[in-house]
């Protein structure tokens, strides 16, 4: 008796593993897909194991048709402040939410240093982040002669002047500087 229970349980076991290793067809959802070709999150997909969120890409924009600018800051008294818009003359783009830095020039020619490796507080470096709108604003800003440095991918770029040159911005004392539109070589 007790082995043919044995044997029972054991074909059991057996024809249980048999009907579950058995193969199915795999059944796939048929995606909805949005303008971009991302699948179209609903109910019935989980956003946090799908695809990334799709960003909005900016439209091209010529730098003439920019007519909205920030305010510069008053500064407190001995100090200057400045700001403007980063625009890339590549992408014909602003450039929005990103990293920038002002780095004191160097030396009697007022040189761009030799290594540019990020923002560096104790040789008066000031950073900041451009805003959605790719505008700048500091305030406070020892008087002194600066390199505007943007983060671009893998890189940072020297903001650039009309002539395709590092732009040099002079900060003098009680001084309000509105550049407008800075040029960076941004990609």
């Amino acid at each position: 008796m007790a082995v043919k229970l044995k044997k029972l349980v054991i074909l059991l076991i057996i024809g249980y593993l048999l009907i579950s290793c058995s193969p199915r067809e795999p059944v796939y959802p048929t995606p909805v897909l949005s303008e971009f070709g991302y699948p179209i999150i609903t109910g019935e997909n989980d956003p946090s194991i799908g695809y990334p969120v799709q960003e909005i890409t900016q439209s091209k924009i010529n730098p003439l048709e920019i007519k909205n600018f920030p305010q510069v800051p008053d500064p407190e008294s001995g100090l200057g402040s400045m700001s403007g818009i980063l625009y890339s003359p590549v992408l014909s783009q602003i450039i929005p939410n990103n990293a920038f830095y002002l780095m004191p020039a160097i030396g009697e020619n007022n040189s761009v240093p030799p290594i540019i490796a990020g923002p560096d507080p104790e040789q008066g470096d000031i950073h900041g982040f451009s805003d959605e709108k790719g505008w700048i604003i500091l305030n406070n800003i020892k008087p002194d002669l600066y390199y505007l440095v943007v983060w671009s991918p893998y890189d940072w770029l020297l903001a650039e002047d009309e002539d395709q040159k590092p732009l040099l911005i002079e900060i003098l004392e009680d001084s309000e500087n509105q550049l407008k539109i800075i040029s960076v070589p941004w990609q």
